[in-house]
């Protein structure tokens, strides 16, 4: 019984050794996970306040250092570069599209390449990058096809609907070159359009299609002096004399105002072939005056009696002011199908007046650029001009001027004034001569005398001579001298007594 409890206080011992062991073992881990928390805690805080280089390119950064502002503004600034660029190629490919050549063709699909379904059939080019076309097939809708696969024996002109800013600038610059005195009352929405607006427009249109000699037109003067009096004008001439040619001819009517549109072409076979005549009339119910005043131009263009067409616009306007905007649109669209350029998009009219408001704009301001200019340029001019021509005031012939004119670096000086460089009245004959003219301004007595004294003395310099105070003080008593000979003998007592004390000064 001793024995087993012997042995039981044993294992107690041993489960009692064992836990401090481990107690002690716990607080050993414990306190070197303290010391290493703490060196940690002082490595990161010594991190922070130590330097460190700002060139991190190429270098891979810490998780941490991703999240700092100034490395998020740099990935700002990156990304918003990119955008740029991304955006500005998009814009340049855009442009490419729509100056491609390809943009409206109509071809064939005649390569082997295609597909099958799509062989022999007429397509429509939308879009051209690189060596692909997106062309409108029937019945199958958008599809690209390699320009190797297609077949286009004539390729159309192109021709934009806009222009760019610069070529905008440009078409306004040519524009106010031929002819500077046009008229550009800016066209609000909501207006009839005018003689001169309508005149506007069809510059505008002339600046992107370049038509050339092809096609003319008649201006709305014009076409009203044809309408009145019968008259025929040079285009209308050159149309009867040409073979192939368009003529475009807006009338304007009244009661009520109102737009119409004539449109003669030549295919040209023959000057004596009939031209094929087209009425433009975007009122649903016609207005007599402006039948007449079409069917009267109709036969002064073609000098023969013929009978006005029916119009063959289906568009019918729904307001009462917008007929001289569709017929500039329709003289758009009737030069670009003589001409063979792809058709334009049919515009609204907001999107017609927003035009013909732009390219006003661009001419007044364009106008008021050059005016600008020519006002510089006459300032330059001005200014480069020597001081005689640009109305100085200064007198001529002044020894002060005569001085600066010659270079001249004289010094003066006398006993009177203690051989001062600038001298005095007896020694300095600039001083005497400014001297002098105030006194003269006063009493009118020198006048004579200071004009002898600037003819002598610029005689001297001009001559080479250096100017004597001898010299010019004899010459002052000449001229005094001949002043008492002519002067009346009536002088005052005043006048006398300067013009001794005058006379004593210079003797000295």
């Amino acid at each position: 019984m001793h024995a087993v409890s012997q042995v039981a206080s044993q294992k107690r011992k041993d489960k009692a050794r064992g836990r401090k062991k481990g107690k002690k073992a716990k607080k050993e881990l414990v306190e070197k996970w303290r010391q290493k928390a703490g060196s940690k805690a002082q490595r990161q805080a010594l991190e922070q306040v130590r330097p460190v280089s700002s060139k991190t390119a190429g270098k891979k950064l810490k998780p941490s250092a991703k999240l700092k502002y100034s490395h998020l503004q740099k990935r700002k600034k990156k990304q918003s570069k990119k955008t740029a660029a991304i955006k500005t190629a998009e814009a340049a490919e855009k442009a490419e599209e729509e100056e491609s050549e390809w943009h409206g063709a109509i071809g064939r699909v005649v390569g082997e390449t295609a597909k099958a379904a799509w062989q022999g059939l007429v397509v429509t080019v939308e879009k051209a990058k690189g060596s692909q076309l997106l062309c409108q097939i029937p019945s199958k809708g958008s599809q690209w096809i390699c320009k190797a696969d297609l077949e286009c024996p004539l390729l159309p002109k192109t021709a934009r609907q806009t222009m760019a800013p610069q070529q905008l600038k440009d078409a306004a610059r040519q524009s106010l070159q031929a002819d500077w005195m046009q008229q550009v009352d800016l066209y609000q929405f909501g207006q009839l359009v005018t003689d001169d607006q309508l005149l506007a427009g069809w510059r505008e249109i002339s600046s992107r299609l370049k038509p050339g000699s092809a096609v003319r037109w008649v201006t709305p003067a014009q076409s009203k002096l044809a309408a009145e009096t019968g008259a025929v004008c040079k285009a209308m001439e050159d149309f009867l004399a040409d073979s192939k040619t368009l003529l475009l001819v807006p009338i304007h009517s009244s009661a009520p105002q109102h737009w119409t549109l004539l449109s003669l072409s030549k295919a040209g076979s023959s000057k004596e072939e009939q031209p094929e005549v087209q009425y433009f009339d975007t009122l649903k119910m016609q207005p007599e005056t402006a039948k007449a005043a079409a069917s009267t131009v109709l036969q002064v263009c073609l000098q023969t009696e013929t009978e006005l067409p029916v119009p063959c616009n289906r568009f019918h306007q729904s307001d009462g002011f917008s007929c001289g905007l569709w017929c500039l649109q329709y003289m758009e669209r009737q030069a670009r199908e003589f001409l063979g350029c792809s058709q334009s998009t049919w515009q609204t009219v907001g999107e017609l007046s927003q035009k013909l408001q732009s390219w006003q704009e661009a001419v007044l301001k364009q106008k008021s650029l050059d005016k600008a200019a020519k006002a510089l340029e006459a300032k330059k001019a001005a200014e480069k001009q020597p001081a005689e021509e640009a109305g100085k005031t200064k007198k001529k012939g002044k020894v002060a001027q005569t001085k600066l004119q010659l270079g001249w670096d004289e010094q003066f000086g006398c006993s009177k004034c203690k051989y001062s460089k600038t001298g005095c009245l007896a020694c300095n004959p600039a001083k005497m001569l400014r001297w002098a003219e105030k006194q003269a301004q006063q009493t009118q007595l020198l006048q004579a005398a200071l004009a002898a004294l600037q003819d002598i003395q610029t005689e001297m310099h001009l001559l080479g001579k250096k100017v004597c105070c001898m010299e010019l003080r004899q010459a002052a008593r000449s001229s005094f001298q001949l002043v008492d000979a002519l002067l009346p003998r009536q002088l005052d007592s005043q006048r006398s007594k300067e013009t001794e004390g005058q006379a004593g000064i210079l003797n000295n």
